[in-house]
């Protein structure tokens, strides 16, 4: 239901976008018109009051099209490049994340001298919340990216932000591997908290870098979107003036 509304939103603001810019353009257009005194029939040609900045038929939909080109690919790089980038690599260190906790999972067998014919289901079924842990976890921190504006913070408050984040991570993924980690297991699940905590610095500072880097991502696409806007209100700047 989520993801419909995303969609509906989306295309929805593409085309208010579109139809709004479409809108104020023609608006602007229609009223050098009425003010031009030499309009040729047949050839739909403008001519502002002052003699200058004519508009041919042809050059008017160049005008509609690029109106439609430069809205989509602002709205490409906010909506879609930024948050693909910004995920990607959150996926990829969680992905080393749970590589870590399966392997802490193990060695705690090892430790024990257990075969792994004894322990195998434990750490087949481990894998599997730890799978489900982290599925949880990256959707927390898609909707961290999707409500926060990174690249308006100043660095002091999005230090605070990010270590606040990581921490909330750090109890969620404890909270999610304890209430699924249910069953006959042989390893108590306190022993593999209690061992864990010796990578949890570590662990912080990974969660800490894909915030950062998502900051980083934030800027640079903000950066983009804003060279863009400047350089379609310089191409649309003859056509706005009086």
């Amino acid at each position: 239901m989520v993801a419909l509304f995303q969609t509906n939103f989306t295309w929805m603001f593409i085309l208010t976008v579109f139809l709004a810019s479409c809108v104020v353009i023609i608006v602007v257009l229609l009223v050098k018109f009425l003010k031009s005194k030499n309009i040729e029939v047949g050839k739909f040609r403008i001519i502002g009051s002052d003699g200058k900045n004519a508009i041919q038929g042809r050059e008017f939909f160049s005008i509609i099209k690029t109106i439609e080109e430069n809205t989509w690919e602002r709205f490409y790089l906010i909506e879609k490049e930024k948050p693909k980038m910004q995920m990607n690599y959150a996926e990829q260190e969680m992905i080393k994340l749970s590589a870590g906790l399966n392997s802490k999972y193990v060695s705690l067998f090892d430790k024990k001298s257990l075969e792994a014919s004894y322990c195998g289901d434990d750490v087949v079924y481990f894998n599997v919340i730890v799978k489900n842990a982290v599925h949880e976890i990256l959707r927390y921190i898609r909707l961290s990216f999707a409500e926060n504006h990174f690249s308006e913070m100043i660095e002091q408050d999005f230090q605070s932000y990010s270590v606040n984040k990581s921490e909330a991570i750090l109890q969620m993924l404890k909270d999610k591997i304890e209430l699924y980690y249910r069953g006959h297991f042989i390893l108590p699940i306190s022993e593999f908290f209690t061992a864990l905590d010796e990578d949890m610095k570590s662990i912080k500072n990974e969660i800490i870098d894909i915030f950062q880097f998502a900051r980083i991502v934030a800027i640079d696409i903000d950066r983009k979107v804003e060279e863009k806007t400047k350089k379609f209100d310089s191409y649309l700047a003859p056509y706005m003036s009086q």
